[in-house]
């Protein structure tokens, strides 16, 4: 099997991130609030990762991976080794993929350590919005997307509206920070 067979195309996340987006701005004001909070996150992870995919030229995953991205180039230098190793009667080992994937991006809902690790933006000043986002309950091991197993009483009115101070600042930063992103190849790991 071939590199290319290898790959399928990367989830489309500006599509999706639009669309979030525009569920979410439908439901805000419903009174719903776990709902709400729930596809806050998800809008919020769908357009750090729409940012990911912009700064790394990312368009490819590996079938069997979510978590391992990959550009045209890393796909092209993999082909290019394929080739050479093919010539002396080798071929790609398993490790070689992973060495030139962008790693642990796909599977992760964690947008703060996304935005630290792989936009590289200082987000100290906006860290406890993000946080409120991303663990709304501050629960160990928890996230927005746990929040679909909960009931609208864990979540108070003040709570809310804290969040959704924290979403409009975030939202906000983020909209800031996007001119600051510029495309760069990854660095291998």
């Amino acid at each position: 099997m071939g590199v290319k067979q290898e790959f399928i195309d990367v989830e489309d996340f500006e599509e999706a991130y639009e669309c979030r987006k525009e569920d979410f701005n439908t439901i805000k004001n419903k009174g719903r609030k776990i709902f709400c909070i729930h596809l806050g996150g998800i809008v919020m992870e769908c357009l750090i990762k729409k940012l990911v995919i912009y700064k790394y030229d990312i368009t490819k995953r590996k079938k069997d991976k979510k978590s391992h991205w990959y550009s045209e180039c890393r796909i092209n230098l993999l082909e290019d080794k394929e080739k050479e190793l093919k010539q002396i009667g080798k071929q790609l080992e398993k490790k070689m993929y992973a060495d030139a994937a962008l790693k642990s991006v796909g599977n992760s809902h964690d947008f703060p350590t996304l935005i630290a690790r792989f936009l590289k933006l200082d987000i100290s000043s906006i860290n406890d919005d993000l946080q409120m986002i991303f663990n709304p309950l501050d629960r160990d091991k928890e996230c927005f997307i746990d929040l679909r197993y909960c009931s609208e009483d864990e979540i108070s009115d003040d709570m809310y509206s804290e969040w959704k101070t924290s979403y409009k600042k975030c939202k906000i930063w983020i909209e800031n920070q996007m001119e600051n992103i510029s495309k760069e190849d990854y660095v291998i790991e």
